[in-house]
């Protein structure tokens, strides 16, 4: 492609990104005339998205319709995803990994339909939900964190839906975020609800969890246009 017809692009139409479907993958070489992308040829703005298949991507037909994916296009950003599906339990191991890394200027946390099912009680799920905000806050004051409530999924329609080792309401989950983005002393701290992001039911796939490429399309522009104001014009 002729350099004009990337000038408004984020990257460079010569960058290529190697995007790995979650099997087990062992790189011995890279051969040919390549090097890695310099100044100019990439986003300056980096964001970091943790999360659940949701963020993960599970249901999307491609990694460029995620959402996390679809907020990086509309912002011009560089997307880092650690979507971690079937997990996503708000580890501490993960909250210090995120909180230690020094490439990302704003981040998401979905937090965590996954640990409604796995038998987190409300009391547990503030902990390690007050332990990831603080800490990944806390990191670096100047990057905007923002916290996402649970996203509209089948136990919002039904109580039947409800797993057996489920402690509360999904509700009542939300609501312990919620308190803890409150008690969090850091000011770059932002709540989101994930029902203002995802806003219609027919967004979601056959199994009322997972997003579809519309529901996916549809939470990137909410999702871009809540964090747009949030982010420093000096990226």
């Amino acid at each position: 492609m002729p350099e004009e017809y990337g000038n408004a692009m984020a990257f460079s139409p010569k960058v290529c990104r190697i995007m790995l479907g979650g099997a087990p993958l062992r790189i011995h070489e890279i051969e040919g005339d390549v090097r890695p992308p310099v100044t100019g040829e990439v986003p300056t703005l980096n964001y970091l998205a943790y999360g659940t298949s949701i963020t993960h991507g599970i249901a999307a037909t491609g990694p460029h319709l995620t959402y996390v994916a679809q907020v990086a296009q509309r912002l011009n950003a560089d997307l880092i995803n650690l979507g971690l599906a079937g997990a996503a339990h708000c580890e501490f191991e993960i909250s210090d990994y995120i909180a230690a890394r020094k490439d990302w200027h704003f981040a998401i946390l979905e937090i965590s339909v996954n640990m409604l099912g796995a038998g987190f009680s409300l009391d547990e799920f503030y902990e390690r939900v007050s332990y990831m905000v603080n800490t990944v806050a806390g990191s670096d004051t100047s990057r905007p964190v923002a916290c996402i409530t649970i996203y509209p999924h089948h136990r919002d329609f039904s109580d039947s839906f409800n797993a057996p080792d489920q402690k509360g309401s999904t509700e009542e989950y939300r609501q312990r975020l919620r308190n803890a983005v409150s008690a969090c002393p850091h000011p770059n701290v932002h709540l989101f609800e994930g029902p203002d992001i995802l806003q219609e039911v027919s967004g979601l796939t056959t199994d009322l969890l997972h997003p579809s490429d519309n529901g996916m399309i549809q939470m990137g522009e909410n999702l871009a246009r809540k964090l747009k104001p949030l982010i420093s014009s000096d990226h």
